[in-house]
């Protein structure tokens, strides 16, 4: 059957299979296919989005020896082995007016490789490599500043002193992905690697997002008939990285996702995260038990939830999708009393996408909404709530928010996209120290909690954000990108003035693909 898109990201054999099938018209029956493909494509690095021209823009002995085929700059195909390399670049600098930017600039500088393969159609490698300088734009400071002073989806960070451009408190980072694959059976595969699994098909995740910082995870797919069955063994950093070995915390989560047809598949995921002196607790790895039952059997002192999500297609135009996070309630406090009991965790989200609308082919919308109620993915113990080196796992923001993103994408003339996208943050104010806690900052203890009752999501300190990019983009070759943004970010806060500015990048993208940003 067809991949459930909710389990992501697709691995390397995966997309392999899909583009087969789709060339042999097996699988791409619908719009929302076709949509599903080239996201699937894009994501792998195996081909841009869409149907790329086979046009490589190259001459010579270039053209005979790069780009031979369309979407790679290297390809080796020979018996029992496949192999694809990629060089990485994403290079942008821009201008803001106003905020706390001392003379308004900002810049992002990453250089890298991406090379993965196959090996006699059993074992899948894909090794990613790059090398980041950058500095972080006023929201994003803002983000870092209520969040240990983290760059957004990176790990250990170093300062950096720009040679061309005269700016101070610029960062270093390196990162690494990395996967090793197994074809175990015909139904069973196993997947090692350093990387960011997901759930949820939508802009955000409402369990387990991409936002993070790689990790090391063990990942076990069992695909029978309509049923997709996922285990995930995680390890994650607890705390600010520093030169000496931090602590160690870890995941176990399993899905079961269920396709009904050929146009709905629902799923539940149950996630607990834990610590143990001595390591990973050997009791989750069972593969198929109910860990909710485990942590109680434990003494309960982990931090368990469960997810359930559904996507829903509509012929060749449209598709709908949802989930709900269940962290923990009290059924007489959240349907009879309401007294906004501190402990009444929960998220949800839930969203669309129309594909050709008005029948403009090329253009598709996304909109979706988040809803993620105070203390949600938090701990009493906070060595075992939902982050990784100090970093939401779900919502980058944190929770106590709610949140109405839309994303339009329109595709002209094969090599020109102009892309849209606005997000509107209401947030209770997540940089709050910990003395003031009303369930919005996830690394915080929730027994800091300023009182019981009384908690609304988005309540307190409420702080709204705004946020708008347009763009318009030009692909030269496959995989590559001449991008220009104009962005808008506006913050209001009861208790102080009104803030707003705007700027403009522009930038290159070679075989680079942005993962979720705190907008």
């Amino acid at each position: 059957g067809a991949p459930h898109l909710a389990l992501g990201p697709l691995t390397f054999d995966d997309v392999t299979s899909i583009v087969a099938a789709a060339d042999s018209l097996e699988l791409t029956t619908t719009r929302a296919d076709e949509d599903a493909l080239n996201w699937a494509r894009q994501r792998l690095g195996q081909l841009p989005a869409r149907e790329p021209s086979t046009r490589t823009g190259l001459r010579g002995w270039l053209g005979r020896t790069f780009y031979r085929q369309p979407g790679y700059s290297l390809a080796v195909e020979r018996p029992g082995i496949s192999l694809y390399v990629n060089p990485v670049l994403f290079l942008t600098t821009g201008r803001q007016s106003g905020g706390d930017i001392e003379g308004g600039a900002s810049f992002v500088n990453t250089r890298g490789i991406d090379v993965r393969g196959a090996i006699d159609g059993k074992v899948f490698f894909s090794t990613t490599l790059y090398e980041n300088q950058l500095r972080l734009r006023s929201w994003e400071r803002e983000w870092s500043r209520a969040y240990a002073g983290r760059v957004p989806g990176a790990g250990f960070i170093k300062s950096f002193d720009p040679i061309v451009f005269d700016v101070p408190d610029a960062r270093d980072f390196f990162q690494a992905r990395g996967e090793l694959g197994f074809n175990l059976t015909k139904h069973i595969g196993l997947r090692l690697g350093h990387g960011n699994p997901r759930v949820g098909s939508g802009i955000r995740s409402a369990v387990l997002d991409d936002f993070v910082d790689p990790f090391l995870y063990a990942q076990l797919d069992t695909r029978v008939w309509r049923i997709h069955y996922r285990n995930v063994f995680a390890e994650f950093q607890e705390g600010v990285p520093t030169s000496v070995r931090t602590a160690r915390k870890y995941l176990a989560s399993h899905t079961l996702s269920l396709q009904l047809n050929n146009a709905w598949s629902v799923g539940v995921t149950e996630s607990t995260v834990h610590a143990r002196p001595n390591g990973f607790d050997a009791q989750y790895l069972n593969p198929i038990i109910f860990y909710r039952a485990v942590e109680g059997d434990n003494g309960s002192p982990d931090n368990a939830l469960i997810s359930f999500h559904s996507d829903l297609t509509f012929g060749r135009k449209a598709r709908a999708y949802g989930q709900f996070t269940l962290d923990e309630f009290k059924f007489d406090e959240l349907i009879q009393l309401r007294r906004g009991w501190w402990a009444n965790k929960f998220a949800w989200q839930l969203g669309g996408q129309v594909f050709d609308p008005f029948g403009i082919v090329g253009l598709d919308v996304q909109a979706e909404y988040n809803l993620i109620r105070p203390f949600t993915f938090g701990h009493r113990f906070p060595d075992i709530s939902y982050t990784h080196y100090a970093q939401p796992l779900a919502h980058p923001w944190g929770a106590s928010l709610t949140e109405l993103a839309i994303d339009a994408n329109y595709e002209f003339l094969t090599e020109w996209r102009v892309n849209v996208h606005a997000n509107l943050l209401t947030q209770t104010d997540v940089a709050q120290p910990i003395e003031e806690h009303a369930g919005a900052n996830v690394t915080y203890t929730n027994a800091a909690r300023v009182r019981d009752f009384g908690f609304e999501t988005a309540g307190d300190v409420p702080v709204e954000r705004a946020y708008l990019r347009l763009g318009l983009s030009y692909q030269p070759i496959p995989g590559s990108s001449l991008f220009a943004h104009y962005e808008y970010y506006g913050r209001n806060r009861p208790d102080a003035d009104r803030f707003s500015q705007q700027g403009i990048r522009v930038g290159l993208s070679l075989n680079a693909i942005e993962r979720s940003g705190v907008f």
